[in-house]
């Protein structure tokens, strides 16, 4: 149905209603439209005295065209906007506007729905009167029926004695959300005996403001929604709507009742949830809707959509759209689906160790939508990665599991629903049945060089597992340990580092190594922690391995292998034997050099320890033995070189830098950066990405000596540059003394280095504020580092003042904070007098260009 029709059906007039109707841009996209009556007409037959009436139904009351061979109305649609949708079906796309719901709405504006508000933002004063060729200022019949309810009192807006026009009182009653519309058929439109509520919000919106129904009253969707001021996409009004309707009639149009829907029947709607809710739109009108069970009475016949809501844990029924013929009746029937997975929970069952050959686990589910009995369950055993066991869809509760030997075991069990809906993460247990091994392994204070001598299951009589280097800094305890380094050898994009995990930032991140067999471990202890450790032997069936890069290498020995009684064994070995240039150890607080047996270092191999092992070529090293056991007697005591860890003295052979690369603006994080430290003190030069390892911006290096034991000392100064991605982006190099704290924590917390713009061209920029009394800010901006200097000249040229910023990075000097401040006082602390003033600034940058030099004006009003 188009536009024309809609209002063809509704109102009647003996007068031809002639519209003049352009479609062309308005400028912003986001005006759809507007519609304005050409002439207004006050004092004919049939006319409320003294009260203008637009010209569509002046004529209409006149039975005659009072503003002959012009229009009646003027409508300008918006052709700038590119996503209306031009059908007449109603079936608006979620991206587009509606455009015979846009043409309808201000088509009715200009016919007599609007008032003749004004309100002047400079004195706050409201107008309501109009006064047309030099005739007196008065009332348009919209106004007439407009009144403001404050409580029990309702006051027509055009009530002078109360409102004044021209005054505050009018314009602060245009803004208070309290007027409403008075006429008795508009009251009868709204169906509930209330006055139909305007729009009118608290800061006036003209052409807005009072000539619509309030916003948020009527809402999408609902029948009377078509005269609201905002439109969105996709919605959809193709008719008056009954508030609307009994509004012009109030204002003397003559509306064919016929016309109006029929009543057609009744609307059910069934659902499988007592909280669900709908709304139901079509044929102007508007439904909300609850429950398993709802039904409409009484209905206009015509196409309705059923739109449902979200349920939470529910897929929700799609949308559905159906045909309410005349007297007969519709049913919508909505199915939400279950979409909630069931929680699964082992209510007993053995962890830890196991003495039995037989367990039993009890476990149960938890859902939202169906009964734990209800619940079908899979479960499966596992012994050390291996499936023993497996059941799928049983409706048991418990299991149990016989003649089950030595080993280390995973039970895992998941329910699902009645809709299918299944456990994401299983629940599980794990136990170990056999005596397995068992190691006392000591962390020393100061720097340690350790390895984790078993695949852990259990640590100080508590079941769990130690898989990445982020589980063991947990089980060591923050409060004890300042960083845990592991090296990572070159991978063909990444060159060799050291890298420190020192806290939850590094979760996840590439400084959380997953513990290997054969890695190395170096800790930053405050505090000595011994650790009671069980586990199972690394590798598989008495071997496992020791793989060697060139270079660098950090390794702990797997197994106790009958082979290997001092470090200097392991230059025996197939795979190190001739490849091998040297091995570092830790011995007594010291680091020393073995290359041969004998040497100084050359200490007893006792399990816990890790050394640092030169390789000429890649290599890998079978190692064969039982798991490393201190406890059961296999070994004498806890490593010797563990007992003592290197203490730090004024130097430390080991040293994390971290901190972070920040927007100097909005204090964003900024990734990509290349942030270099080098210690200028050794020569020692560090570099890596920020962002690369840990989010976020930050970054992380270590300095690593072991030779010297002298990575950093006190007093050392740390100079650190970053490599910008960008020309057009600055960060101020910083320099950082080491201190005695930073050395005996063996960790260094730089501070954010900020990143900040650097102009394209030096340029001086207006004073703030301007004029002033007696200081302002004169910001500016350089492209180049400078020497910077800025001159205060008086009106005849005298130099009022000199202020030598001295030499400034390139960068943007426009806050309070980096602008040059003037006090409003010449060099002899005087203040000076009102008047102009010019300021000169110049700068003398590092390469051969000639200086900048800029003048600007300013004003002291006194």
């Amino acid at each position: 149905m188009s536009t024309v029709d809609i209002l063809k059906s509704r109102i009647t007039s003996s007068v031809e209603i002639r519209v003049n109707a352009e479609f062309k841009p308005l400028g912003s996209s986001d005006i759809l439209g507007g519609a304005i009556a050409e002439n207004v007409h006050r004092n004919f037959t049939g006319s409320v005295p003294n009260t203008w009436y637009p010209d569509a139904l002046a004529d209409k009351l006149a039975g005659q065209d009072l503003s002959p061979n012009q229009p009646d109305l003027t409508a300008e649609l918006n052709s700038s906007v590119m996503d209306f949708y031009f059908g007449t079906d109603g079936n608006t796309p979620a991206d587009q506007f509606d455009f015979v719901t846009l043409v309808l709405h201000e088509l009715i504006h200009g016919l007599s729905f609007a008032g003749n508000e004004f309100f002047d933002e400079e004195t706050g004063k409201g107008y309501v009167t109009l006064s047309e060729q030099g005739s007196p200022e008065l009332p348009g019949i919209y106004d007439s029926n407009v009144v403001h309810v404050n409580g029990g009192n309702v006051t027509a807006i055009t009530n002078t004695t109360v409102f004044p026009d021209s005054s505050v009182a009018l314009g602060n009653a245009l803004q208070s959300g309290k007027l409403f519309w008075n006429g008795a058929n508009g009251i009868i439109g709204a169906g509930d005996g209330n006055k139909p509520k305007l729009y009118a919000p608290a800061t006036f919106v003209e052409g807005s403001s009072y000539s619509h129904l309030d916003e948020e009253t009527y809402l999408p969707g609902n029948i009377n929604t078509l005269m609201s001021p905002d439109q969105d996409t996709q919605e959809s009004a193709h008719d008056f709507g009954p508030i609307a309707i009994g509004m012009f009639k109030d204002m003397g149009w003559t509306i064919d009742e016929e016309s109006l829907p029929s009543i057609a029947g009744d609307i059910t709607v069934i659902t499988n949830l007592a909280n669900a809710s709908f709304t139901i739109t079509g044929a102007g009108n508007s439904y909300r809707g609850t429950g398993k069970s709802w039904n409409q009475s009484e209905v206009p016949a015509g196409s309705y959509t059923i739109v449902y809501d979200d349920v939470p844990t529910y897929q929700k029924p799609n949308s559905e759209t159906k045909t309410l013929e005349a007297k007969q009746n519709l049913t919508f029937t909505g199915t939400y689906v279950d979409i909630a997975a069931p929680d699964t929970m082992i209510i007993s069952g053995p962890s830890g160790d196991v003495k039995a050959q037989e367990v039993t686990f009890v476990f149960t589910g938890s859902d939202n939508h169906s009964a734990s009995e209800t619940l079908q369950y899979a479960y499966k055993l596992e012994r050390e990665g291996e499936t023993l066991a497996f059941s799928t869809s049983s409706a048991e509760t418990m299991t149990s599991y016989t003649n089950l030997g030595d080993g280390s075991y995973l039970f895992s069990v998941k329910a699902k629903d009645e809709a299918g809906n299944e456990d994401a993460s299983p629940a599980t247990a794990s136990f170990q049945i056999g005596a397995g091994a068992a190691f006392d392994l000591f962390v020393p204070k100061g720097i340690g060089m350790i390895h984790l001598p078993l695949a852990i299951t259990v640590v100080n009589g508590e079941t769990m597992e130690i898989k990445t280097i982020g589980d063991l800094y947990d089980v060591i305890g923050r409060d004890n340990v300042d960083a845990v380094i592991t090296y990572d050898p070159p991978d063909g994009e990444t060159p060799a580092t050291w890298r420190s995990y020192l806290g939850d930032q590094n979760r996840g991140t590439r400084s959380d190594v997953t513990i290997t067999d054969d890695l190395g471990i170096l800790t930053v202890m405050r505090n000595a922690v011994p650790l009671n450790l069980k586990g199972n032997a690394w590798g598989k069936d008495g071997v496992s391995q020791i793989n060697l890069n060139p270079g660098t290498n950090f390794i702990g020995v797997p197994l106790m292998d009958e082979r290997i009684k001092s470090v200097s064994d392991l230059l025996t070995i197939e795979g190190i034997k001739d490849n091998a240039s040297a091995i570092i150890v830790s011995d007594e607080g010291e680091f020393k050099v073995v290359t041969r047996a004998g040497d100084d270092g050359d200490i007893d191999i006792t399990g816990g320890q890790s050394f640092i092992l030169i390789a000429r070529n890649a290599g890998v090293a079978e190692i064969t033995g039982e798991a490393w056991d201190n406890v059961s007697g296999s070994s004498s005591a806890a490593p010797p070189m563990a007992l003592v860890g290197h203490q730090v003295d004024g130097q430390t052979p080991v040293l994390a830098v971290h901190g972070a690369v920040i927007d100097e603006v909005i204090g964003v994080a900024k990734d990509g950066f290349r942030v270099t430290v080098r210690n200028l003190s050794t020569g020692a030069t560090l570099n890596t990405l920020s962002g690369s390892d840990i989010p976020e911006g930050k970054y992380s290096l270590t300095f690593m000596n072991t030779i010297s034991s002298r990575a950093i000392r006190v007093g050392d100064v740390l100079k650190i540059t970053v490599q910008t991605p960008s020309p057009l982006i600055g960060v101020q190099p910083l320099h950082h003394i080491v201190s005695a704290d930073e050395v005996n924590g063996s960790q260094v917390l730089l501070p954010d280095l900020i990143a900040y713009e650097i102009p394209m061209e030096t340029k001086l920029l207006a004073n703030y504020p301007n004029p002033f009394n007696p200081e302002t800010w004169i910001p500016f901006r350089l492209a180049e580092d400078a020497f910077v200097s800025l001159t205060i000249y008086g009106i005849k040229g005298q130099v009022i003042r000199n202020i030598e910023v001295g030499h400034q990075p390139a960068a943007v000097y426009e806050s309070r904070e980096k602008a040059i401040y003037w006090d409003g006082r010449n060099d002899f602390g005087e203040g000076v007098a009102s008047g102009v003033y010019f300021y000169t600034l110049t700068t003398q940058g590092s390469t051969k260009v000639s200086p900048f030099t800029a003048t600007r004006k300013m004003l002291i009003l006194k």
